[in-house]
This record gives structure tokens, C-alpha cells and sequence, in this order.
């Protein structure tokens, strides 16, 4: 009894616990995932870093710890999920594709608990593709994959059909009579990418406005509306499909707002028609510019004359999407214009040693970031250097994301193509998106008023309730214990349950799978209630299901690179055995622990089959001690058996029955021998999944693991605490680190190389001159060479570059 209080005394001083979860200031997260690739063959990895940031300034946030990631199939189920430890903003993982993953378009997910109460605004969503050999069952027709006896969409009179669509979008978002007005639009097909258009404006007096588009589907037209007229469009979509299509009806009252950018202003112009200026002559319209629905800019102006320019000077803002408003004389919106404002006030310098390079040659790589007037940035990037093949032209990067699609909902295509220095044309063109697809799907204007039922994690949370054995009443004031043997850091922690017998424990650090336990004791020291654990695993997401789409050329050569390379290494593969010197280890005998694999590590199985003679012991505990080599004492509250081996001390896991942890009540070390029929001490060797793919180079990475076997009599499960819970948990995932061979020595092994990712460099931190230098070496593949860098500046400015190089 002594010895409890006192630990307990000691639990409450030094463990952050509490019966009630804290209130916290709500900001608005994004997040962002840098892929070293878009397409995959299986066998492969999926190499990405995240980047958490504060969605209205774009600085690395650490408002969260937990972000999850998850891999989606194109059928929309899940595949994959982990959840990766951020720390500052920023963390780093991988997944791991088996050689029987079927192929397809799969989608990269990845969001904190904090966003879901947003909805899925804020959540990040990326497609990859994933190559494979054709599945049996599937169909190729007009260059889109059809599964055979999957319904084909038929026009009947009540089905519902796709079709291609053009819509207007009046600047400022209404047709004004009686004054010019530029009318954006957008042809789009149903997947939502543009398509070209030839049309013809006919008014119901006879008049006619030809018009056109290219692929983009983007265009605008000037038009003066009549009253009493109506305007319809006619014409074809480029597949030749025709449409009518009506404009917006004009309104009588209204004022017009038009916006253009020069250098350093934004140029807005009012105006109004003779009915609006009479009624708003002298009097003030509000002008109001947001950023992320932030106030920037605030003008009120007198309306003197039925056309006025007002120019605002960019430096009120920073680069991103400005939403101006204006506001008549009654505080009533009239008109509303995104628009961009661009600038780059950053130098990123990337450099190579050679512009070519042979096969297996080491390659030196530096980089230097720096402002406008060329001061040193500090900087947290990521590299991938990658076969270019494999990397299509215009695939979206962290400017891209974080500056327009993040803000602008829906599908945009091509979306690099806006922040490209190449593109002459790329200011117009995102103009142009900002005033259709923008105005419509800007998450600032439709961001849900939700209350926060979604904390921010810091780390795992384990929550539960204490109810009363009889009566199901909650049992306040009872004094929790819970012990994660694997957590980093402290392992043991304590509370007491509120009113309601609700206790919580947040900002646990568990690293991997761990097991874990729980106790209640009242407040006299003895074991008491009934502990109920609310999920471990935070809830599912519902998922959408992928519409396939049409194989782009890129896709085509793509896939038939993507399909070489596998061909090439499945002829090299290594056999269903790793062999080094004179030991092999089949991995026919490895054992699957919550995923992680164990293989026999060539100890002796220690086993002891119990009789009489040994019922003298305590418990199990007090024979494992005495009758288990390198077993030791666990001083902790688990007051458990711990196991030594060289550099390394493990908490065994138990498997009761030929079932892994599954008789949660029981609390195996206090169990009397005789309860228990026969005991097996095995020591295993755990390795990563790698090795079990046939690398070799993770196989000393490999560690002890102790699994104790407990065949239990039928006596052992009447047993059951009801105020204790053995349990595991599934912690953060381990960062596998990407393998870069050295070929500095001439001994190196004559097996092909053909990784398509040259190198991946995930965490990289620019030094006190804005430099990263560092080395890797080619792979045997010939081809030419992308270094991509993305990340962002210690003042939240994305940051792109790339240089190529080739290797003959």
C-alpha cells in the first residue's frame, strides 16, 4: 500500500493528466506531401515528406503532432494508412508496395485530426500511379479500362448522364445593364479538364458575338447588356458535341467592378449605369481587400462620377489570392474579384558538378537560396533526384499547392502551369481560372461554422471510462495508472477520473507498436471498477471512389517504362530465401507480429512444461525470473520481466493460446502456475519489411525480439480483472531511410541497379550561408536525370527548383 502511494504521489508530479481535455485557439492547418515521384512500379516505395504549415501564413506549424497518411485504391478502399510523427511542422515516411498490389490510379490522403473538423477542406489529396501487369478481368476500349460486367452508362430517360458543360461567370459575379462587362467562362468535360470551344452569342434582338477557346477551356468576352434583352450561346465542343447554353439574366441595379494588375498596383474600376449612380451619387461605397479572410486593405470612397479607378498598392499584401469586395452605401455586397498577386522574392540556385555523368558515377550536388538582394535564406527542403521519364512536365509542386489548389477547391488542370517562369502567358491564364472556377470554389467564402469536436493531437491519446461493477453507475475519483512499455521518454503515467469516470491521457510518444496497461484502484489502494477504452484508432474517413480517366500519352510511355523496369527485376529477384555467408533464413518460418516479422534468430527455444514441482512459485513473474536465462526485473509500476541482450534491453509479448494478446482482463504475470500448462521463451530476430522483400542491405538493421508462449489451463480464464486492460497500440511508423549504394568501391556487387529514384533527401536544413551540398551515385539505368527540391523558407515562402543532368 506504501509503495503505491508513494509512485503515485510521484506519477501526479511529474505526468500531464487531467479529467477534462484543454480548450485550445483554433487556427487553420494545411498540409502538404512532396513525393519523389507520380508513377510506381510494385516492389517499389512510395518516398514522401510533409509539411505541416499554418494555413494563413504558410510558416511550419507545430499545432499538431499526428498527421495520417493513407493510401487509396481505385476502387476507393483503403489500402495503407500511417501516421507519421511531425516534428516542427515537418516529418518524413514511406510506402512500401507489395509485388501483388494491383495497378491503377491511387490517391495519396493525408490530414490531421484538427482538420477534420473542417470538414475535408483543408485535407491534401494527390493521385499516383501505380504499374502492374494487366489483371485478368479488365478491358481496354477507347483508351479507358473498363472491369468486365461493370455497368456502361446509357442515356434512358431517368438516368443520369455526364455530359461536357459551359458555364459564365460575369465579373465581379452579376451582369449589370447598360454598362461593358467582361464575362469570364469555362468548357470543361465531366472529369472536370478544359476542352476547346467555337461559338456564337445571339441576342433575342438578332445580334451575334463569335467566340472561341483553346484546350484550356478558359476564355472571356466583352459584352453591354440591353434591358429587356436575353443572350444565348450556341456552338460545339471540340469532340463535336453541340450546346445551348443561357446567359446570366442582366440586372437594373448594380455596380460593376473590374480588376486588372500592373507592376506594383491593383487597378479596380467602378462603375454604374444611370439608374445605380443616381441613387449612390456622393455617398460612400466600402472597398475591402482580404487575404485568407484577414482584412488587408479598407477604403472608403465617395462615388463622384458614374466610372472611378481606385489603385491599391501590392505591397499591402503578401504573394496569394486577394478577394475584393465592394460594398454600397447600405453595407450591401455588390461585387466580389479574386485576383493574384505574384511575387518571388527568393533565389534558389541549383547545381551539379557535370551536365553528364556514367552509370554508377558519384554525382555532387549544391544548392544556395537567397532574397531579392541576395542574403543567405534558411530553408527546411526535400530532394528527390529521379529518372525523368518518370516524371511528367507540369506535375504540381508545394507553390502550386499551397498558393492556388489548396485555396481553390475542385480539379485544376495542370496546375504548375500558373507559377512556371517559362510560361509567358501564366499570369492571364490564372487570372482567368480565379474568375470562373475561383470565384465559385474558394474555401475562404464556404468554410463551415462547426464547433471543434476534433482536438490536435501532440501525440496518442488514451481515454477511456470507469464505470461501477454494479449498478453501471461511473466511478469518480478512482486512480488510473497506465504503463506504454515502448513510449519515449517517461513510460509510466496517472490521473483520476472526473464526475462522469472519463480519464484521458494525451501527448503519449509511442514510436511503434507497443502493448500496454491500465489500472483503477480507489482511493484506499485496492482494485476496483470496471475500465472501459474508448477506440485506439481514430476513426475511418469515408472515402471516394477514383473515377478512372483516359490514358494520357505521357501515362502510355509511363506505364511502358514502368512495366521494363519490372520485367527486368523480377528476372534478377533474389529466390523466397536472404543468404548471407553460410545462414539462411527462410521466410517460411517468420512470424507476423501486428506487422512487423520475426524469423528464428538460431537460440534454443527455452520451454518448460509445468508440473506440481513448480507451483511453489509465486506467479509466472517469480518463474520467469528464477527459471528464464537473461531475464531480469521490470522496477517500473508493470512490475514486469524485462530481457537483456547486448545493447539493447526488450519487454517480451505474449502469444496465449496460439493468439497474440487477445485476454486483455488477464494480467499474465500474476497468473498462478498452476493455471498454466506449459511455457515457451523464444527468441526472435525482428526485421523490417525490406529485408522480407529480398534487401540485403537492411538486414543489420534487424533486432532481438522475446515471445513468450503460454498454453493456459481452462482455470486461467475465470480470472479475468475487470479493473485492468492489457492492450496494444499501434504507435507512429518508423522512418525507413532510403538506400543510396556507394560504388566507391570496385568490389561493389555486380547486380543491376535500376532504382528510378536516383536519391531521396527528406530532410534538409540550408546552413548559415543558405547551402546544402551532399553526394549520391547513379544507378546503371541510361537516362536523363530530375533533381526536384521543394520546401519552404523559414518566413513560409514555397520554394521550387529543379536541374537535370544525364547519365550515358
Amino acid at each position: 500500500m506504501q509503495r503505491f502511494y508513494i509512485l503515485f504521489f510521484l506519477g501526479i508530479s511529474v505526468f500531464r493528466s487531467y479529467a477534462q481535455q484543454e480548450a485550445v485557439k483554433p487556427i487553420y492547418e494545411k498540409v502538404y506531401l512532396h513525393t519523389d515521384r507520380e508513377s510506381y512500379s510494385v516492389g517499389e516505395d512510395i518516398w514522401f515528406k510533409a509539411y505541416l504549415v499554418n494555413a494563413k501564413s504558410n510558416l511550419l506549424t507545430s499545432f499538431s503532432n499526428n498527421l495520417f497518411v493513407e493510401l487509396i485504391s481505385p476502387e476507393g478502399s483503403l489500402s495503407a494508412r500511417k501516421i507519421i510523427r511531425l516534428e516542427n511542422g515537418a516529418g518524413h515516411a514511406n510506402f512500401q508496395l507489395s509485388d501483388t498490389i494491383p495497378g491503377g490510379k491511387y490517391k495519396l490522403r493525408a490530414y490531421t485530426n484538427w482538420m477534420r473538423n473542417f470538414e475535408n477542406m483543408f485535407f491534401f489529396e494527390k493521385e499516383v500511379h501505380i504499374y502492374n501487369e494487366p489483371q485478368k478481368g479488365i478491358l481496354k476500349t477507347d483508351s479507358i479500362p473498363r472491369r468486365v460486367g461493370s455497368p456502361s452508362i446509357k442515356n434512358h430517360q431517368n438516368s443520369a448522364v455526364i455530359t461536357n458543360r459551359l458555364v459564365f461567370y460575369p465579373e465581379g459575379g452579376s451582369l449589370i445593364e447598360g454598362i461593358p462587362n467582361i464575362i469570364a467562362f469555362k468548357a470543361e468535360r465531366p472529369n472536370g479538364n478544359g476542352l476547346a470551344i467555337k461559338a456564337s452569342i445571339v441576342s433575342s434582338a438578332g445580334d451575334t458575338i463569335d467566340f472561341s477557346c483553346n484546350r484550356s477551356g478558359f476564355g472571356r468576352i466583352n459584352l453591354k447588356p440591353v434591358a429587356g434583352i436575353t443572350y444565348t450561346a450556341y456552338g460545339k465542343f471540340a469532340d463535336n458535341e453541340s450546346f445551348k447554353v443561357a446567359l446570366p439574366a442582366a440586372v437594373s441595379y448594380g455596380i460593376g467592378l473590374n480588376v486588372r494588375t500592373a507592376d506594383t498596383v491593383i487597378r479596380v474600376i467602378l462603375s454604374a449605369n444611370q439608374a445605380t449612380f443616381s441613387r449612390i451619387r456622393d455617398k460612400k461605397i466600402l472597398l475591402v481587400c482580404r487575404q485568407k479572410n484577414d482584412s488587408k486593405y479598407v477604403l472608403k470612397k465617395a462615388i463622384t462620377s458614374d466610372s472611378q479607378i481606385i489603385e491599391i498598392p501590392k505591397s499591402k499584401f503578401s504573394a496569394g489570392i486577394v478577394t475584393i469586395t465592394v460594398y454600397d452605401p447600405e453595407f450591401k455586397p455588390q461585387a466580389e474579384r479574386l485576383v493574384y498577386v505574384d511575387r518571388k522574392p527568393y533565389k534558389l540556385e541549383l547545381v551539379t558538378d557535370k551536365p553528364g555523368y556514367k552509370a554508377r558515377q558519384i554525382v555532387d550536388f549544391g544548392l544556395r537560396l537567397a532574397d531579392e538582394n541576395n542574403n543567405p535564406l534558411k530553408a527546411n527542403l526535400s530532394l528527390a533526384a529521379v529518372d525523368a521519364t518518370l516524371v511528367p512536365d507540369g506535375i504540381e509542386d508545394i507553390a502550386a499547392y499551397l498558393m492556388l489548389r489548396s485555396e481553390v477547391k475542385g480539379r485544376i488542370d495542370s496546375v504548375s502551369k500558373y507559377f512556371d517562369s517559362n510560361n509567358p502567358h501564366r499570369l492571364h491564364q490564372l487570372d482567368l481560372l480565379l474568375m470562373t472556377q475561383g470565384w465559385r470554389d474558394y474555401i475562404w467564402k464556404s468554410l463551415p461554422k462547426s464547433k471543434t469536436f476534433y482536438h490536435p493531437e501532440k501525440g496518442f491519446t488514451i481515454s477511456g471510462t470507469v464505470r461501477q461493477v454494479k449498478g453501471d453507475a461511473p466511478s469518480e475519483g478512482m486512480n488510473i495508472t497506465l504503463f506504454v512499455n515502448a513510449a519515449s521518454g517517461e513510460k509510466l503515467f496517472a490521473t483520476t477520473t472526473g464526475a462522469d469516470g472519463r480519464f484521458y491521457f494525451d501527448g503519449i510518444y509511442v514510436p511503434e507498436i507497443s502493448s500496454m496497461t491500465i489500472n483503477s484502484v480507489d482511493r484506499r489502494g485496492k482494485k476496483s471498477g470496471w475500465i472501459t477504452l474508448d477506440t485506439l484508432q481514430a476513426e475511418r474517413i469515408p472515402l471516394k471512389i477514383n473515377l478512372l480517366e483516359p490514358d494520357t500519352e505521357a501515362g502510355s510511355r509511363l506505364s511502358e517504362r514502368a512495366a521494363e523496369r519490372l520485367s527486368i527485376i523480377r528476372k534478377e529477384k533474389l529466390s523466397d530465401t536472404v543468404q548471407l555467408k553460410d545462414v539462411i533464413i527462410k521466410s517460411s518460418t517468420r512470424v507476423n507480429i501486428n506487422g512487423q516479422f520475426l524469423l528464428p534468430s538460431g537460440y534454443p527455444d527455452q520451454s518448460f512444461a509445468i508440473t506440481p514441482e513448480d507451483y511453489d512459485f509465486r506467479n509466472l513473474r517469480h518463474f520467469l525470473l528464477t527459471r528464464v536465462k537473461n531475464s531480469f526485473p521490470d522496477t517500473s509500476m508493470q512490475n514486469g520481466v524485462l530481457f537483456q541482450t547486448p545493447g539493447r534491453v526488450s519487454y517480451p509479448r505474449f502469444i496465449v493460446d496460439r493468439k497474440l494478446d487477445v485476454f486483455d482482463r488477464l494480467d499474465y504475470y500474476e497468473l498462478a502456475m498452476q493455471d498454466i500448462e506449459k511455457v515457451v521463451v523464444k527468441q526472435m530476430v525482428g526485421l523490417p519489411d525490406s529485408l522480407i522483400q529480398n534487401s540485403r542491405k537492411d538486414f543489420f538493421q534487424a533486432r532481438d525480439a522475446f515471445l513468450i508462449y503460454l498454453t493456459l489451463k481452462p482455470s486461467a480464464y475465470s480470472k479475468r480483472d475487470l479493473s485492468y486492460l492489457n492492450k496494444s497500440i499501434q504507435g507512429y511508423d518508423a522512418n525507413k531511410v532510403f538506400y543510396s549504394p556507394s560504388y566507391a568501391d570496385d568490389s561493389t556487387t555486380t547486380q543491376r541497379d535500376l532504382r528510378a529514384t536516383i536519391h531521396w533527401a527528406p530532410a534538409l536544413i540550408t546552413d548559415k550561408n543558405g547551402e546544402v551540398k551532399l553526394s549520391f551515385y547513379n544507378s546503371d539505368v541510361k537516362a536523363r536525370v530530375k533533381i526536384i527540391v521543394q520546401g519552404l523558407s523559414e518566413d513560409g515562402i514555397p520554394l521550387t527548383g529543379s536541374v537535370f543532368y544525364d547519365v550515358n
